[in-house]
């Protein structure tokens, strides 16, 4: 994990995800943010840097 990051009302975790095979390199950043609701997780989102790469790998 990269960073942990705030607001007023949510959280976003900051990652940077790496990974090899034999055929396939995986190196992207993702944002995950978790917005609360009466200081419960309602509702997350994940986005992504490298949408292409990632289902290049994970195909």
């Amino acid at each position: 994990m990269l960073h942990v990051l705030v607001s007023r009302e949510n959280k976003a975790l900051s990652l940077h995800n790496t990974a090899r095979r034999p055929d396939a390199i995986l190196d992207e950043y993702l944002t995950t943010v978790c917005r609360l609701r009466d200081g419960r997780i309602a509702d997350i989102e994940t986005c992504l840097s490298d949408v292409p790469g990632m289902n290049a790998f994970f195909v």
